[in-house]
């Protein structure tokens, strides 16, 4: 519910990774380019999965008058 309210405030699609700890992932895969486990950024894409996603659903009117609120 709180993730559908941000996408419908914000007007885009929330992905929410498959691997939480993407701040930790990323500083393995920095540290693994830099020397030679993997090869390049796009090998390091096709390991990135979205778990769940939210599209925005309400309409503009709604929001507007929730964004005044919030």
């Amino acid at each position: 519910l709180f993730m559908q309210f941000h996408a419908d405030m914000a007007r885009v699609r929330i992905n929410r990774p498959k691997y939480l700890e993407t701040t930790a992932m990323g500083a393995a895969y920095c540290a693994g380019l830099a020397v030679g486990f993997w090869q390049d950024m796009d090998e390091l894409q096709a390991k990135w999965a979205v778990d769940a996603s939210w599209e925005p659903k309400m309409d503009l009117a709604t929001r507007n008058k929730q964004f005044g609120f919030w």
